[in-house]
């Protein structure tokens, strides 16, 4: 599981028969990572706001636990549950008078202001190091302490006789401290009533500021994930130090950058982000590589954002509040002195300071580091890839440059089957069939030991990536566990790289039909 894929916060809608926790283990089979919490428990009868961090968003958890919150509820009237809601086991009922819709709403609204809760026994809460409710399951009763709560408002529905259960009901809505259970409070109302009451649904709509309006079921993260989106739905609540743009490659350039960022961070006791701008157009490298360089490089948030329409059509001052402010936190921003956004590029550097001051966050602009007089640029450096200047443009980027591949045919077969092979067109359909045509052949040509005698194998280099023109390279190949160098044949139009190569075949003779492979450039 990839432990950098998403790192934010996630508005999930929980829904009734789940605990937090089911929650919480789904999102981890949607999103393919292990590290997610939540904010505020919610019990299984229960729906609505649940606040989730993912990866490095967990450390940042209890800055949402402590916001307010608000629920709308629904309590019963004439009864008493152990559980003081009507999952649990009724132990007394009322036959007497039942209250008006003035009584309830004065009663509601004795609670305002500060009280002194009793943490339920069916409660997590811990007492000698065991949960609540476990000594509840057991039927034993505790003495546990009271707990300081505050009711910031509250109002009440008209009591009305549930047509499901033929007893009189009223509404809640509550907005509360944190560490409110909301059925104690209505059990506690039932009390002063003197005809008991329990809880019978709950809807949470807001903690903090993650509104109900914007939570999100687990159905609707499995389509965002498939198609690549979850970053767009994703917040950060520690403020930041931002950076802004496309990194594509994250040069050398970029990487001057970054220092200033990390700089600023820790003078100002801020975390890092940095916002990707993905064009989705061919480049030096994907969103996934550039958000990895960017965590080596020690950066604590990043959140890519596809160019839409939409986004493209955005005003600078709604990308500066609902982006930079509202999404990323930000309190500090550095960029370079070309930094652009919004709707005709109408975002600048010019367009930053005037509202620095009123915005409540600082400017840092950085001159471009040049290399031979001219600027280090993503553009100087695809233009020198395709150029076949791989030797200059890795000078510029600071590192090998790499790509992603898939293995589409391996065969250990004669020379005129390998030449077939690297014949292959580089349509998708073709090559696969072609592939397919050529591996029963393989699998009856292998060495007894399972090794290629003559080995042949195609890659096929992912779109998104710029390619030197058509002709022989030294590469390094690593897939899985095996790494090794090796002169490869490259096809740009096909997107082809074929190995014909007897030791580097061999390393290679296990990998299966689109394994993942990275092939990097050596000068």
């Amino acid at each position: 599981m990839n432990q950098n894929r998403y790192n934010g916060f996630i508005n999930i809608y929980k829904e009734p028969g789940w605990t937090s926790m089911d929650a919480v283990a789904k999102l981890r089979g949607i999103l393919g990572m292990r590290k997610i919490g939540h904010a505020g428990t919610l019990d299984p009868m229960a729906e609505g706001v649940l606040p989730v961090a993912l990866g490095r968003a967990t450390r940042d958890i209890d800055l949402i636990g402590d916001g307010t919150k608000e629920y709308k509820a629904v309590m019963r009237l004439g009864i008493v549950t152990d559980t003081q809601d009507t999952t649990g086991r009724v132990i007394s009922t009322y036959n007497g008078v039942m209250p008006s819709d003035e009584d309830v709403k004065a009663a509601a609204e004795s609670f305002l202001g500060s009280y002194e809760q009793l943490t339920p026994m069916y409660s997590a809460r811990k007492v000698n190091g065991k949960k609540l409710y476990e000594y509840a399951r057991e039927g034993r009763e505790v003495e546990r302490r009271t707990k300081q709560v505050e009711i910031l408002s509250i109002s009440t529905g008209p009591v009305k006789r549930s047509t499901e259960s033929g007893m009189p009901e009223a509404e809640l809505t509550v907005t509360c401290s944190k560490g409110t259970y909301i059925r104690t409070l209505c059990h506690d109302i039932g009390e002063k009533l003197g005809c008991g009451a329990a809880m019978c649904s709950l809807l949470r709509t807001r903690v903090g500021d993650f509104d109900i309006s914007g939570a999100l079921r687990l159905s609707d993260v499995a389509v965002l994930a498939a198609n690549g989106d979850i970053d767009s739905v994703l917040t950060i609540k520690h403020p930041t130090a931002v950076s802004i743009g496309k990194f594509d490659g994250t040069h050398l350039g970029h990487m001057a950058l970054i220092k200033e960022l990390k700089k600023t961070a820790q003078e100002q006791k801020l975390k890092t982000a940095v916002l990707i701008f993905d064009a989705r157009d061919s480049g030096i490298s994907d969103s996934a590589e550039r958000k990895k360089l960017l965590y080596e490089a020690d950066i604590d948030y990043c959140i890519g954002m596809k160019l839409t329409t939409e986004f493209m059509h955005m005003r600078a001052d709604d990308f500066l509040q609902r982006i930079l402010k509202d999404k990323l936190c930000m309190r500090a921003i550095v960029a370079g002195e070309d930094v652009s956004f919004g709707y005709k590029k109408e975002g600048n550097a010019a367009f930053l300071k005037e509202r620095a001051e009123s915005g409540g966050f600082t400017v840092d602009l950085i001159e471009k580091i040049k290399q031979d007089e001219d600027a280090i640029s993503s553009s100087r450096i695809r233009a020198e890839i395709s150029a076949g200047n791989i030797a200059e443009a890795e000078r510029l980027l600071g590192r090998n440059y790499e790509v992603e591949a898939s293995c589409i045919l391996r065969s250990s077969v004669n020379a005129s089957i390998a030449a077939n092979a690297a014949a292959c067109s580089a349509d998708a359909g073709e090559a696969d069939a072609c592939a397919g045509e050529k591996s029963g052949a393989a699998d009856k040509s292998g060495a007894s030991d399972g090794h290629s005698a003559a080995g042949s194998i195609i890659f096929r280099v992912r779109e998104g990536y710029i390619l030197p023109p058509s002709g022989s390279y030294r590469m390094s190949v690593c897939a899985g566990k095996a790494a090794f160098e090796a002169d490869m044949q490259l096809d740009t139009d096909k997107r082809f790289f074929n190995l014909n190569d007897e030791a580097g075949a061999g390393n290679l003779y296990a990998l299966k039909k689109d394994a993942p492979v990275r092939l990097s450039f050596i000068n």
